[in-house]
C-alpha cells in the first residue's frame, strides 16, 4: 500500500500550523512524486525507510521538538522518497509484465474477491522489486512471472465470482430437489452452460458478455429444473395431477388468447395454438408498421398544411402565390412518396428494411454481412451495393451518412472501431462508384452502442466525405501532377467551399485551388469579398473564386427571390471585384448596394469566374470577370455558343482572353452502358433545370449522361482533346467510375495527358 501523508489536525495556534506547512512542504512534495511512479510497490525497501522516517519526524514536531531536529529527520525522508522515486522507473521495467497484471488484478476487485492469490502475488512482487530495487538481478525474473502467474489467477477467480457464484447457488438448490432425476436435460444443461461460460471467460477474460450470456442462461435452466422437480415431487406425493398443472397452464395462457382474439383449444398439445397466436401477433405488428409509416406521411402532411395555413394568413394579399407554393410543396412531397416506392422495390426483404423515420429514409443493409471481426467489403457484396447505389441516385442532393454497426458480442472498444472501419469501407466504395460531391457523404460507428443483432435473443445505410478525405484527395491530386483541385459548394447544405479549401490549402502547397461554385445567393458580395480574402491569404494566394448564380427553383425552396437574376449578377460582380482588386468599392445598385473597404488591403488579385451559360450571363462574365466555369457542357456548345460570346465581351471591355473552365464525368471503362446508366440517374436533377435543358438542346443529347467521356483509354482522351480543340482552357475532371480497377486505369490515363 502506498504511503501518504497524515492529515494535518486542527491547531489551536495558527502560527505552529504555518510552521508545520513550512517544515513538512519539502517533504510532502517528495512523497507525492514518489507516490505519483508507484513507489511504494516498485521500490518497497527505500519507499519504506522514507516512510519511517517522515513518521518519525511527525512524531517529533507533535512533542515539540525544535524545527532543527525535525528538519534534520525530514531531510532524510526527502532523500530517500527522492531516490525511491528515481528508481522507480528502472525497476518497473524488470517487473513490467507483474506491474501490469496487478493493476488489472486491482481493476477485478481481486483484493477483496481472491485474498488469498493476492497475498501470495503481494510476496512474489515485494520480492522481485526489492531485489531488482538493490540490484540483485539474478532472480527477478523468476519471482516477477510467479507474480503475474498469481495476479492473474487471482483476477480470474475475482471475475468468475462476480459471474458465477449465483448461477452454482442455484445449481446446488436444484441438485437438491433431485433435478439430476426429476429434470435431468435442463439440469445437464445449466452445468454444460456454466462450464462453456468458465472457459469462454479463460480464453479472454476482458470481454464478459458472452460468458455473461451464457451465465444468464445456465441460471434460467437451473430454476427450470427445480420448477419442473417440485412438479414432478407434488405429482409423485399426489399433492397434484398433471392434468390439473396442464389446465393451470391453460388459464394462464388464455388472456393471450383473448388479447389477440384466438380460441384457446390443447386437443393435441398446444403447438398448433401457439403457431395461430404467433401468427396473429405477426399480423398486428405488420399493421403496427404501415399505420406508423401512414402516420409519419400524414404528420408530414399536418404540417406541411400547418405550415402553409400560416403563411396564407400571413400573406393574404397574395393568395395566389400562397396556392401556387402549396401546390408545388404538395407535388414535391409525392414526388417523393413516388421515389421512396421506387427505392423500396430495389431491394427484396432478405437485402435491405427501408424504413421511413420524419424527413429521412434509412436503408438497413441486413443482407450485407460482414466476415466476423472484418471491415473489408467482398465480391458477394457487389450485388447488394449495386442496388445501393441505384438508390442513391434518387436522391442526387441529399445528404448521406453510412452507419456502421457490430453485434453485441466483442469488447466495447474494439466494437466502436469495427464499426467505424466498415462504415469507412462502404464510404469508400460509394465514393469511387458514385457521382457524388464528397460533401454530401459521411460515416460514422456505432459499435455494439446501437447493435445490428442482440445475441440474447436467436432470432434478435445510406445516409461522407468529411475535410481529411477532402485534404486527402487533393494532397494524392497534388502528387500526382495535376496544376488545379476544385471543390463544389450546394446552396441548400454541405460543407462551405472556402473554408475547406484553407484548410486543404495548409496541406497542399503547389497548386491552384479554386471553387465550382459558391452561390451568390443569399451572401452580400461585402461578406464573400472578406471571407475570400481570408482563405487566398491562408493558401497564399492560389485561390480562384468560382461563382454562380444557382437556379430558380432551388432559390424558391429557400424563400428567396430570384427576380432580375442578370442584373443581380452584375451589380454583384461590380461589387465583388474591385473589392478583391483594390480593397473598396462605391456602388449603388437597383438590387444590391455597398460602400465599404474590406478588413485588409488585397496583397495579389484573386482571379473570380462565373458559372455561365445563358448569352446575358456570359456577357457580364466576360466584361466584369475572368472567365467562366462550366459544368455537363459538351465540346459542340462551347465552340458555338460559350467561347464565341464571352471572348466577344471580353474584348469589347479590353480584358485579357477569359478561361473557360469545363467539368465533366470521366472514366476509363469496358462497361460503357453501365457507367453511362449510373451517370444518368445521379446527374438526372440538371436534366429538370431550365438552363442545362438549353445547353443539352445545343449539342444534341438528352441529358449529362451522354456527354461524359467514357470508354476506353484512347476514347477518353479524345474526348479530352475535343474540349480543348473547342476552346476550353482548363479540363477538371470528375472521376466517375464502378470499379477500384476503372478508377486507376482512368487516374493514370489522366496522368498520361498532363
Amino acid at each position: 500500500m502506498a504511503f501518504a501523508a497524515p492529515a494535518l489536525g486542527a491547531e489551536d495556534n495558527s502560527l505552529r500550523e504555518a510552521l508545520r506547512k513550512q517544515v513538512f512542504a519539502d517533504s510532502v512534495e517528495a512523497l507525492r512524486q514518489a507516490n505519483a511512479v508507484n513507489a511504494a510497490v516498485l521500490t518497497p525497501e527505500t519507499y519504506r525507510k522514507a516512510s519511517r522516517a517522515y513518521i518519525r519526524a511527525e512524531e517529533a514536531f507533535e512533542s515539540g521538538a525544535d524545527v532543527d531536529r525535525v528538519s534534520s529527520i525530514l531531510e532524510e525522508a526527502n532523500k530517500e522518497f527522492l531516490q525511491a522515486a528515481t528508481m522507480a522507473p528502472t525497476v518497473e521495467n524488470f517487473v513490467s509484465a507483474a506491474f501490469q497484471a496487478r493493476s488489472d488484478a486491482l481493476a477485478a476487485d481481486a483484493k477483496k474477491r481472491a485474498p488469498k492469490l493476492w497475498e501470495e502475488a503481494e510476496v512474489q512482487l515485494y520480492e522481485a522489486a526489492s531485489r531488482a530495487e538493490k540490484g540483485r538481478e539474478s532472480r527477478v525474473g523468476q519471482y516477477a512471472d510467479k507474480a503475474e502467474t498469481l495476479y492473474r489467477d487471482a483476477e480470474l477467480e475475482a471475475i468468475e465470482t462476480v459471474l458465477f457464484t449465483e448461477i452454482e447457488a442455484e445449481i446446488a438448490k436444484a441438485k437438491k430437489l433431485d433435478a439430476d432425476d426429476w429434470a435431468e436435460t435442463s439440469y445437464q444443461k445449466a452445468i454444460d452452460l456454466l462450464a462453456l461460460a468458465r472457459s469462454t471467460l479463460a480464453g479472454n477474460r476482458y470481454d464478459t458478455d458472452q460468458p455473461r450470456n451464457l451465465a444468464k442462461q445456465a441460471m434460467h435452466n437451473a430454476l427450470y429444473a427445480q420448477y419442473v422437480s417440485r412438479l414432478a415431487d407434488d405429482i409423485d406425493d399426489n399433492d397434484t395431477t398433471l392434468e390439473a398443472i396442464l389446465l393451470e397452464w391453460q388459464d394462464v395462457l388464455q388472456p393471450l388468447g383473448d388479447t389477440v382474439d384466438v380460441p384457446m383449444y390443447f386437443d393435441n398439445g398446444p403447438a398448433a395454438t401457439i403457431e395461430l397466436i404467433v401468427a396473429a401477433i405477426e399480423e398486428r405488428n405488420n399493421r403496427a408498421t404501415l399505420l406508423a409509416q401512414d402516420l409519419g406521411s400524414a404528420r408530414q402532411s399536418i404540417r406541411l398544411l400547418e405550415d402553409e395555413l400560416a403563411s396564407t394568413q400571413a400573406e393574404l394579399e397574395n393568395r395566389e402565390e400562397a396556392k401556387a407554393r402549396l401546390d408545388r410543396r404538395i407535388a414535391l412531397q409525392a414526388q417523393q412518396e413516388q421515389t421512396v416506392a421506387r427505392v423500396e422495390g430495389l431491394f427484396t426483404k432478405a437485402d435491405a428494411e427501408v424504413v421511413r423515420a420524419e424527413n429521412r429514409l434509412i436503408i438497413r443493409l441486413v443482407g450485407l454481412n460482414f466476415t466476423f471481426g472484418s471491415a473489408e467489403l467482398e465480391p458477394q457484396h457487389e450485388a447488394i451495393l449495386a442496388k445501393l447505389i441505384n438508390a442513391i441516385s434518387e436522391f442526387p442532393e441529399t445528404p448521406i451518412t453510412i452507419e456502421g454497426h457490430t453485434d453485441s458480442y466483442g469488447a466495447d472498444a474494439g466494437n466502436m472501431t469495427l464499426s467505424v472501419k466498415r462504415a469507412e469501407s462502404v464510404a469508400a466504395y460509394l465514393l469511387e462508384r458514385v457521382a457524388i460531391s464528397p460533401n454530401q457523404l459521411s460515416s460514422v460507428g456505432y459499435g455494439e452502442t446501437k447493435p445490428i443483432a442482440n445475441n440474447e435473443t436467436p432470432d434478435g445505410l445510406v445516409q461522407q466525405a468529411d475535410v481529411s478525405k477532402i485534404t486527402a484527395h487533393a494532397s494524392q491530386a497534388a502528387a500526382d501532377g495535376f496544376s488545379s483541385y476544385w471543390l463544389a459548394e450546394h446552396p441548400t447544405g454541405g460543407l462551405d467551399a472556402l473554408t475547406v479549401l484553407a484548410i486543404v490549402g495548409q496541406h497542399v502547397k503547389s497548386i491552384e485551388l479554386g471553387t465550382a461554385v459558391v452561390p451568390t445567393f443569399p451572401r452580400h458580395p461585402l461578406t464573400l469579398a472578406n471571407q475570400t480574402l481570408t482563405t487566398a491569404d491562408v493558401v497564399s494566394h492560389r485561390l480562384t473564386l468560382g461563382i454562380g448564380l444557382s437556379h430558380a427553383s432551388m432559390m424558391a425552396d429557400l424563400g428567396i427571390s430570384f427576380e432580375k437574376p442578370i442584373r443581380h449578377l452584375r451589380e454583384y460582380l461590380s461589387i465583388l471585384m474591385p473589392l478583391l482588386r483594390e480593397g473598396t468599392v462605391d456602388f449603388e445598385g437597383e438590387v444590391l448596394s455597398c460602400q465599404a473597404t474590406v478588413f485588409k488591403s488585397p496583397v495579389e488579385k484573386t482571379p473570380v469566374v462565373v458559372a455561365a451559360l445563358g448569352p446575358q450571363a456570359l456577357g457580364v462574365a466576360g466584361r466584369l470577370a475572368d472567365g467562366t466555369t462550366l459544368a455537363w457542357v459538351g465540346p459542340k456548345t462551347v465552340k458555338e455558343h460559350i467561347k464565341p460570346r464571352i471572348e466577344d465581351a471580353a474584348g469589347q471591355a479590353n480584358r485579357p482572353s477569359p478561361r473557360i473552365i469545363a467539368t465533366l464525368p470521366v472514366c476509363v471503362t469496358e462497361n460503357e452502358a453501365a457507367v453511362r446508366e449510373v451517370i444518368g440517374k445521379n446527374l438526372t436533377m440538371y436534366s429538370k433545370l431550365p438552363s442545362y435543358q438549353a445547353m443539352f438542346a445545343r449539342e444534341g443529347v438528352a441529358g449529362p449522361a451522354e456527354l461524359a467521356i467514357v470508354g476506353s483509354k484512347s476514347a477518353v482522351a479524345d474526348g479530352i482533346a475535343a474540349m480543348a480543340e473547342a476552346g476550353v482552357t482548363d479540363f477538371a475532371a470528375s472521376e466517375f467510375c464502378l470499379s477500384r480497377d476503372e478508377y486507376e486505369q482512368t487516374r493514370d490515363t489522366l496522368i498520361n495527358l498532363l
